[in-house]
């Protein structure tokens, strides 16, 4: 089977990098668009399994990206692919309904992982990140249940 994946990025070599990296895999089909391209048609036409979209691009940011196309297609599974501080838009993804997180800077395999997990309807989410969550909560989670 061949999983298809979205590449929505405005940097032409990470583009291809990523592309290159991805379809190393041999079961990874990788469409790569950019800001000059209509990315929210694409991802509607393309039945794409994964989309890894970049939060800072010019024009159309990720965020707004991920917006528009999880109110037309609420199932997509889109990563977050930036090489800048997500803490500032976690939230705000979080509650748009993407699915995961990954860095620029991450190798092959860390690119790869989080693609499957995404893949599985498991995430992985960096530690700073989740830190963050636990600053901004308001005491530990009650875990305890009522019967």
């Amino acid at each position: 089977m061949k999983y298809r994946i979205l590449l929505a990025d405005d940097h032409p070599p990470i583009k291809e990098g990523a592309k290159v990296m991805l379809e190393k895999e041999g079961d990874f089909e990788v469409t790569v668009c950019g800001p000059q391209d209509d990315i929210v048609n694409i991802a509607l036409n393309g039945a794409f399994d994964v989309m890894l979209f970049d939060l800072n691009m010019p024009g159309l940011s990720g965020i707004e990206l991920s917006k528009r196309v999880l109110e037309l297609l609420p199932d997509a599974l889109i990563l977050i692919y930036s090489g800048f501080d997500l803490t500032p838009h976690f939230g705000q993804l979080v509650d748009l309904g993407v699915a995961g997180f990954v860095s620029k800077s991450s190798n092959q395999d860390r690119l790869v992982q989080a693609i499957r997990c995404v893949l599985n309807r498991e995430t992985i989410v960096p530690i700073k990140l989740l830190r963050s969550l636990r600053r901004e909560g308001s005491g530990r989670p009650d875990f305890s249940s009522s019967a």
